[in-house]
């Protein structure tokens, strides 16, 4: 063997799922919304008022989905505050 190939097996071995554990899973935005029930009117107002986390690439909107995913129970949480005054 040679010093490249040890070189390349070190790098591979260090490459775990552990280390991608801290990277959010992102899709597009719209797309993705209009695939769990949200137009894209009623998608660009909640992410406007910050409900949920989108990011641009280019001109490319795109959603994270755990932000997608706990919309619905951070929209009740909100609503039960609001109510409690």
């Amino acid at each position: 063997m040679n010093a490249h190939t040890d070189r390349q097996r070190s790098y591979v071995s260090k490459r775990t799922m552990a280390s991608t554990d801290e990277q959010r899973d992102f899709r597009p935005f719209i797309p993705e919304c209009t695939k769990r029930g949200l137009g894209k009117t009623k998608s660009y107002e909640l992410a406007n008022a910050g409900w949920l986390e989108t990011f641009q690439i280019g001109t490319r909107r795109f959603v994270y989905i755990d932000s997608l995913l706990s919309l619905p129970q951070r929209l009740k949480e909100a609503a039960n505050e609001a109510e409690r005054g």
